[in-house]
């Protein structure tokens, strides 16, 4: 029997391993197939779930896909080449000439044929694998032995399919120490410019497969027959985005800029008239404030009588008062409940620390505070914010659960807030929108009913010195809590003006009387306070709208045009 007449050969079904010269594809007429087949396990050699293939995908030009056939018994893409270009997969951007120049797909449109296949120049031994979880591998050795892996296709979860979803950008973030492979380390997703996601409750919580939609719709598709579309009209543009290495260019279809800006001009009016009603409204609370300290002094008296504010300083008030009242927990538990302060589990950097997510053996999620070696604020500080938090009750005020003490560990433990600070909502360009007006506003009266709970209505007349966004926290119904009490301060007497040698705070939101002369009073607050609002109507850091000779007169002026 010649060679042109064998009835069956090994290369015809593959399993799951792929030598030099084999073919995968598939014949359209004759309705031949070849492709890889993964184990179902590393130890068991039958069928598994995902399988690899030359151009099965629909697309023309044809590409290598794995298929993950685990849901319903049907088939889902689980990674791609990208389409061939007739010298690589422009989804890979690892391929070059090195390794990888005799890979070849040859698709042929008449005859309904494509067939994909790689060739070995060099003297490497090589064979491309489909491992058991979905991951194609390529093998090299030079004699058959010590195989070393030369290339794998996923390498980190941005290479999975429609990770993010259509119109959504992937990226890596930096590993944590702990990471044990790249595929392990963190995302991000974002939109393409021109499109915002289309849930935002589900893309907060990291599901980003919901899709990211168009903001403004296409001229193209507002327009579907041609003879009504005046010549004159403004056209779709076309966005081009450049890879900073490997891959193609993109160009990404948008509505026209003008319809955008028309869209822009509303909200920015919009804005300025809720700026002018809303500094009114704060300025009126201001000089209600000042009507109201006359009365006000007169308990305050009658608390210093009862020993509830202290006679000299905050260190008398510290040392006749113990711990009882929180709880204290230990550093083991806050360890175990943190994942050992993973990376992963960080919600945010303040001046005192670190602060990291958490949940007990109960179930019970927390937040936890961690006094940082390098920080401006120390012992002082830490027992400050301990037991002002745990005497002052209100519920526009974080919680504290309770403290942790051992060596040179520092811990406060807190109730969980799940939308985390405020200012990772509304300076984040694509997270900022899920803040609607009412929600703003909302906001606003909660930091407004925790600063005079501060200042007249709680046992102690306390002033924060340190009102920002990244201040306060959101609960999971978007109400505000004020947090970070580690460089408030008693205004114990009847003195309404306090003075220190050692001004604490942010830059931005510091009354001028303050940071210039050390003068603090409610009035700091007051100031801090309506930076705060400005900020939440309009979006915008305080710092990105005025500059450094403004500071001292900004928030007076504007107190003066409103009224």
């Amino acid at each position: 029997m010649g060679v042109d007449h064998f009835i069956w050969q090994s290369f015809d079904y593959p399993g799951d391993t792929m030598l030099p010269n084999m073919v995968l594809g598939y014949d359209r007429k004759s309705g031949k197939s070849s492709f890889l087949t993964a184990w179902k396990s590393e130890s068991d050699p039958s069928t598994g779930i995902f399988s690899a293939a030359g151009g099965l995908a629909a697309e023309m030009p044809g590409q290598v896909v794995i298929w993950n056939k685990s849901k319903f018994n049907r088939s889902t893409r689980h990674w791609r080449t990208g389409p061939w270009d007739k010298s690589k997969f422009i989804g890979v951007l690892d391929m070059d000439n090195q390794y990888l120049s005799g890979f070849n797909l040859d698709e042929n449109v008449e005859q309904g044929t494509i067939h994909f296949s790689f060739t070995v120049f060099n003297k490497y031994l090589t064979y491309l694998e489909l491992s058991s979880d979905g991951n194609t591998k390529l093998m090299r050795s030079e004699n058959g032995g010590n195989w070393s892996l030369q290339w794998e296709a996923l390498q980190n979860q941005c290479d999975y399919y429609g990770k993010c979803g259509p119109f959504g950008v992937c990226k890596v973030l930096k590993p944590p120490k702990f990471t044990k492979t790249a595929s392990e380390s963190p995302i991000s997703c974002k939109c393409l410019k021109g499109f915002e996601p289309k849930s935002y409750h589900e893309w907060s919580k990291g599901n980003w497969t919901g899709w990211c939609v168009r903001k403004t719709k296409l001229v193209c598709e507002s327009h579907t027959n041609k003879s009504s579309v005046s010549s004159k009209r403004k056209q779709d543009e076309f966005m081009k985005m450049e890879f900073p290495s490997g891959g193609e260019d993109l160009f990404i279809r948008l509505a026209p800029r003008g319809k955008e800006k028309q869209i822009e001009l509303i909200t920015g009016l919009t804005t300025v008239c809720f700026i002018s009603i809303l500094v009114g409204i704060l300025c009126a609370l201001h000089r209600l404030q000042a009507n109201q300290i006359g009365n006000i002094k007169a308990t305050t008296r009658g608390l210093e009588l009862t020993g509830m504010v202290p006679g000299n300083s905050l260190q008398d008030y510290i040392r006749k008062h113990d711990l009882s009242g929180i709880l204290g927990f230990d550093f083991d538990s806050i360890v175990i409940a943190t994942n050992n302060f993973s990376i992963t589990n960080k919600l945010g950097q303040g001046g005192f620390g670190p602060v990291y997510r958490g949940k007990l053996e109960e179930g019970k999620e927390i937040a936890v505070k961690r006094l940082s070696s390098s920080s401006g604020q120390g012992k002082e500080e830490f027992k400050n914010e301990m037991l002002l938090i745990s005497k002052l009750q209100h519920k526009n005020l974080v919680r504290i659960m309770g403290f942790c003490v051992k060596e040179d560990e520092k811990l406060l433990i807190y109730e969980f807030m799940p939308n985390k600070s405020l200012d990772i909502l509304l300076f984040d360009p694509m997270r900022r929108t899920e803040l609607d007006w009412a929600s703003r506003f909302n906001i606003i009266q909660g930091v407004a009913r925790g600063l005079l709970y501060l200042h007249h209505d709680s046992c102690l007349k306390v002033i924060h010195r340190d009102l920002k966004v990244s201040n306060i926290l959101l609960d999971e119904k978007m109400n505000p809590k004020i947090s970070d009490f580690g460089l408030a301060r008693i205004v114990h007497g009847t003195n309404n003006l306090e003075n220190t040698e050692k001004v604490v705070g942010t830059l931005g939101y510091m009354s001028p009387e303050y940071a210039m002369g050390g003068i603090f009073s409610e009035n700091s607050d007051v100031y801090s306070f309506g930076v705060l609002v400005l900020e939440i109507i309009s979006s915008k850091k305080n710092t990105n709208f005025y500059n450094h000779e403004q500071r001292t007169t900004r928030f007076s002026s504007l107190c003066k045009f409103a009224l």
